[in-house]
């Protein structure tokens, strides 16, 4: 199961990354959330979801992941 993250800084359009570990888009370490150990993308997002409201799979790290 891949570790996930919520980056702290929100985007121009106000929409906040999930990243998987080792995304080469990943936040420093102090602009980063540990959302935990999930076994889809989905599951992170509703994790997510609980911390800001707009948030969206990472567009490098998430791709092979089915976002619905």
């Amino acid at each position: 199961m891949p570790n996930y993250y919520l980056d702290k800084t929100p985007q121009v359009n106000g929409e906040y990354y999930v990243h998987t570990e080792g995304c080469i888009q990943m936040p420093l370490p102090s602009d980063r959330t540990f959302l935990g150990n999930f076994n889809s993308v989905q599951a992170a997002l509703e994790k997510a979801g609980r911390i800001h409201h707009r948030c969206r799979a990472c567009d490098n790290c998430c791709v092979p992941c089915e976002v619905n």
